[in-house]
């Protein structure tokens, strides 16, 4: 049995077959990495497009979403472009330099993604949980830009510093880089990625998951207590105005008070928002916990990864980034009337169209 056009005998026959299959197999690899990292760029910003030009976006909890969506998008442009360029050719062709800064930057939105998650998990604990009728006058948009501001400063010192003074990995491994620039894999010391891996993932992973019990709790007690969801027996409660409800007036009063149609949907709103972020941090979860579990124990116990094995942890991770826009879109209601509502000016919807599905995730 032959293959026109090929000559040879049956073992060289079986190689070549082997390696078609070797070929298609990386073909689909690199297609699927390069879909992951065009949805990762195309997602987020027009996250970041939609919150930017319609005002009702803007609220606090918004904000954290906006700067975890820059997050994703940088993530895209500087991360995972270069290394979908680096599989694709099967070499790094940058050299040493922005190989280093690749692996800050790295480091760095990893941080700042779990960060910011964090910040939303407890924005939605004091907007459900933590005297939930005070949220606006107690998360305002100049300590949400500081809470902001403090995830990028902490996320820049643990990717730059560690990277740039070399404590992050072996002087050896340094070396090897340099003499061999068209390599650019990250191999960590068994110091840096156990005090990485703490800073970066388990301590604030396990502060976002247990404020978010906390939230889920909440939220089921409010949605198992309807005929009683109508009174709230403390000492100051607030009015939300018909035409803002962001604008709160608190008033004192020492007996059971009826919740306002208005407050009501505020509940109903804060409670759809903290499954969906729920939703969001499971998968960053699940995304996140093998390379976590991975770079500790090669750090510690200097195991070799296969290469395959390398990319898929990694890029598993990065899967997160190309999630989270996509979650947004389908089960967050203000950002689906928004885009509805956008569509019906482009005409790519009818005016009397219905809103559609709506996932309350309850």
């Amino acid at each position: 049995m032959s293959i026109p056009g090929f000559q040879g005998d049956s073992t060289s026959m079986n190689i070549t077959l082997g390696e078609r299959e070797q070929l298609a197999s990386i073909y689909l690899q690199n297609f699927c990495l390069g879909l992951v990292t065009l949805f990762t760029i195309l997602g987020n910003g027009f996250i970041i497009l939609c919150i930017s030009l319609h005002r009702v976006l803007q609220r606090p909890s918004h904000i954290f979403i906006a700067s975890l969506a820059s997050t994703d998008l940088l993530l895209g442009l500087t991360v995972m472009t270069p290394r979908l360029i680096s599989e694709l050719i099967q070499k790094w062709i940058f050299g040493f330099r922005l190989c280093q800064i690749y692996h800050a930057m790295d480091v760095t939105l990893c941080t700042a993604s779990i960060l910011h998650l964090s910040c939303i998990a407890m924005d939605r604990y004091y907007a459900i949980v933590n005297q939930p009728l005070l949220y606006y006058q107690r998360i305002t948009p100049k300590r949400v830009a500081l809470s902001v501001a403090l995830c990028w400063i902490l996320s820049i010192l643990t990717g730059f510093v560690p990277v740039f003074t070399g404590i992050y990995t072996s002087h050896e491994h340094l070396a090897l880089s340099k003499a061999n620039p068209e390599e650019c894999n990250l191999v960590v010391n068994a110091y840096f990625s156990v005090l990485a891996g703490v800073v970066s993932f388990w301590i604030p992973g396990s502060i976002m998951v247990f404020v978010y019990y906390q939230v889920y709790q909440e939220t089921q007690r409010l949605h198992n207590s309807t005929p009683s969801l109508g009174e709230l027996r403390q000492d100051c409660f607030a009015h939300f105005e018909e035409e803002n409800p962001s604008h709160i007036k608190i008033y004192l009063s020492q007996k059971p008070l009826v919740i306002s149609e208005v407050s009501r949907k505020h509940h109903d709103r804060e409670s759809r928002a903290a499954k969906t972020l729920g939703i969001v941090m499971g998968i960053f979860l699940i995304c996140w916990l093998p390379f976590f579990i991975w770079m500790p124990l090669t750090g510690i116990f200097d195991l070799h990864t296969p290469s395959f094995v390398y990319t898929m942890i990694l890029w598993v991770g990065y899967g997160n980034s190309v999630v989270n826009p996509f979650i947004y879109g389908f089960f967050n209601r203000e950002f689906k009337g928004v885009i509805l509502g956008d569509l019906k000016k482009l005409g790519l919807v009818k005016a009397n169209s219905p809103p559609g599905v709506a996932f309350d995730l309850s």
